[in-house]
This record gives structure tokens, sequence and C-alpha cells, in this order.
């Protein structure tokens, strides 16, 4: 589940339909999982409320540094029931042998001396302007559209208008001008189902003359202007002369100046929440 933030919709889970899963789990003595993955990206209210709050028992919960760093880090986390803490460590290391000591290291001294905090800020802010910037355009030159999901996250879903162009057709078009969505359809889990045509869109690394070009680039639809974009960018760490670890493009710089402790063993928290690595 994504309670907080519904991809591709962008929807919350409300109070009431919150209460309603806790309910069922119970019920059925059943866990959810929670995954919380771009949690750290709230622009026009304030962060909503894990659904893990409501009953720590019944709800397994997940982050992960894929939209604050880069998906390449492969690193992620889970906050356990109790009763699941024993299985899933036992588990762990059969179906996922090869998360890399180093990127952990690197994470942990970031988190330790408040740069993930800072970079988190940074990006924060830099996003939130990138999404303004596309809602400008939209409401300057495509009026007839209407954005959803703009309250928090990395992408936005468009409507298209009623009797206007399809989504296969705004799709291909913005293809020739070498600007990339996705169409709503394509999240539908069986055909037949879908109530709207719309477009999924991404603005977290669509800087502003990406998505001015994106916005002349499909200016044949309709007669009508699209400025979107999206594009893909893997961020991986590198070496830095001064012997710091930069994290690609972010200028998000470490510097450790103390040998790394190796990694032992593994073994759960005090608190029986969530596992935690022994130095």
């Amino acid at each position: 589940m994504t309670p907080a933030h519904q991809y591709p919709t962008g929807a919350t889970l409300s109070a009431d339909r919150r209460a309603a899963w806790i309910s069922w789990a119970r019920h059925h003595d059943a866990v959810l999982i929670e995954d919380d993955y771009d949690g750290e990206f709230r622009y026009d209210r304030q962060p909503v409320g894990a659904l893990a709050a409501l009953d720590p028992g019944r709800v397994i919960y997940g982050g992960t540094t894929s939209k604050t760093l880069a998906p390449g880090l492969r690193l992620g986390w889970l906050v356990l029931p109790r009763r699941w803490l024993e299985p899933v460590t036992d588990l762990r290391p059969i179906v996922d042998r090869h998360t890399g000591a180093l990127e952990q290291l690197a994470l942990a001294e970031m988190i330790a001396s408040g740069a993930y905090d800072r970079h988190v800020r940074h990006s924060r802010m830099r996003y939130r302007r990138r999404r303004d910037l596309l809602l400008t355009l939209l409401a300057d030159q495509v009026p007839a559209v209407t954005p959803h999901g703009i309250a928090a996250g990395l992408h936005t879903v468009i409507d298209l208008p009623v009797g206007g162009p399809t989504e296969d057709e705004v799709i291909d078009h913005l293809a020739r001008a070498d600007v990339a969505v996705h169409g709503l359809a394509g999240y539908h889990h069986r055909t037949g189902t879908r109530t709207r045509a719309a477009l999924v869109v991404g603005f977290r690394h669509s800087a502003r003359a990406r998505l001015r070009r994106g916005r002349a680039g499909a200016g044949g639809i309709a007669g009508r202007s699209v400025p979107v974009t999206v594009s893909h960018w893997l961020a991986m760490p590198t070496r830095s002369s001064d012997g710091g670890v930069r994290w690609g493009r972010e200028n998000v710089s470490i510097t450790t100046r103390r040998r790394a402790p190796a990694v032992t063993s593994w073994r759960p928290a005090n608190s029986g929440l969530m596992a935690e690595p022994r130095w």
C-alpha cells in the first residue's frame, strides 16, 4: 500500500479508509505492507502520518533512498512488528545477498553528520520549484488540462480534456519531440476499467530549459502546448579530490576521516520494531 501518496494518482488515503484497512487486518489476522516511497517530499501540506502508527503490530513500514538519492544504490529499510523480525532477518540473506556494505556505511555517515537531512531539504526546495514551473506552464499554455496529486511527490497526473486528443496521440506526438510521458491507461490492472484519459508526468529531472522545450515540441497537439518531460538519471557515488564521497550531480559530499568498520552481523534493535547493524 502507498497510503501517503498513491502511485500514480497521487491520492492520499483518507482517515476512514485507513481505519477500515486496519480493521480488516485485525479481523483477518493479516499484515499490511506500507510503502512510503516518497514521504520526504511534501510541498503544500504537513507530512501525512504513517499507517503503521495506527497499529504497529499489523503494519510493516518500508522506506527507501530511491527518491532521495538514487535507485541504483538499492538501499531501503523496514520497520517490522516484533513477531516478524526473525522470519524476515532469516529470509533476507536468501533473497538479497548483494546490498553493498560501502553504500550502507556512506548513508550512515550522511545521516549521522546531518548531510542527509540537508540534502533532503535542499532537494525538496528544488523539486518544489520545478513543480511550480510545470504548473505555471500548464496554466499558461494548456489551461484545458487538469493536474492532480501535486501536493507531494515527484510526478503529477494530468487529465486530458474530454473530446480532445487521446492519450496515445499525445504520447506519440511528444515522443517525436524527444519528450517522454506515460499514459494512465497503462497502470490499470484490467482492460476496460479506464475512466479518464490522462498522462503521468515526472518533474524530478526536468530543468527549466527541458520543460520549455517540451512545451514547444508539443505545439502541434490541438493547437496547444504540453510542457512535459521525463528523464531518468542514475546517481552513483564518486571519489572527490579531497577524499570525500560525492553523490553525482547533487553536489552532496561527505568526508570520512576514520576507517570504516566491517559488518559482522545483524541483530534486532532493543525496541523490537526494526533490525539494525552491529559493527
